[in-house]
């Protein structure tokens, strides 16, 4: 079927094609099937046969041993429903108050039962937020996603200073972040490294943390601007700012 006229029909249709753009998002090979079963939660068979489906339906292309790509009509309904998922996710966080760790079983059920001109509403009314709570860029209406340089926080090196930019996680990760404020936006800088254990330690607004390799794994960062910069270097005196 030509990608001009492949559509999506169920909702579990789009929780597979969403879940293929995250988990091969920025990978040049094809993305396993054995990871959809982890995320999903569903049998090996169960994946087979949605794969199988989707490719017919010209969404994917899945050759048996190698691996499953989105084509160009697949990619353009994951990003739909991204779109709709983390506009949704603002709008429940932030105007609604729902705790940011939990809030994903309530969207993904939402996140089917907008349409795009809902979609465009929310977002004009949430004032075009760029990225949900967590930090996950929204894509346009364009169904454009934006692009961040970002690197994993354990990544650093010892005097590096970054912002956060994006956080992931369980509900319990995602809760001892919101309460330890290392959140999107949160500038800090990275003060000391275990040898051992590979904990990390941070300095965030004058105070140390210590960060086990779970935690720090879980928290994305990008340079921060030329003025957090430039304070980061008046206050830390001794502690040599390093670029990212």
């Amino acid at each position: 079927m030509s990608e001009a006229i492949a559509s999506v029909t169920t909702d579990r249709e789009e929780d597979y094609l969403k879940a293929i753009y995250i988990l091969a998002h920025g990978q040049a090979t094809p993305l396993a099937p054995g990871l959809l079963v982890e995320r999903l939660g569903v049998s090996s068979a169960a994946v087979s046969r949605m794969l199988q489906r989707l490719d017919r339906s010209g969404l994917v292309r899945h050759v048996a041993y190698q691996g499953v790509t989105l084509t160009e009509a697949g990619r353009r309904h994951a990003l739909r429903v991204l779109r709709h998922h983390r506009l949704v996710e603002y709008f429940l966080v932030e105007r609604l108050g729902y705790d940011w760790a939990y809030v994903d079983e309530s969207v993904d059920r939402l996140e089917h039962a907008i349409d795009e001109e809902l979609a465009g509403r929310l977002e004009a009314m949430l004032g075009h937020p760029p990225a949900c709570p967590h930090g996950d860029p929204i894509p346009s209406a364009a169904l454009e996603m934006p692009q961040i340089v970002e690197r994993p926080l354990n990544t650093l090196a010892v005097g590096q200073r970054a912002e956060i930019s994006r956080v992931m996680g369980d509900a319990a990760t995602l809760t001892y972040l919101r309460e330890e404020q290392l959140v999107p936006g949160t500038s800090l800088t990275v003060t000391e490294r275990s040898a051992r254990g590979g904990l990390l330690t941070i300095e965030r607004d004058g105070e140390r943390l210590l960060l086990p390799p779970m935690i720090a794994a879980a928290i994305f960062v990008r340079r921060p601007t030329s003025t957090e910069a430039a304070d980061s270097r008046a206050h830390h005196g001794a502690v040599q700012s390093v670029p990212l």
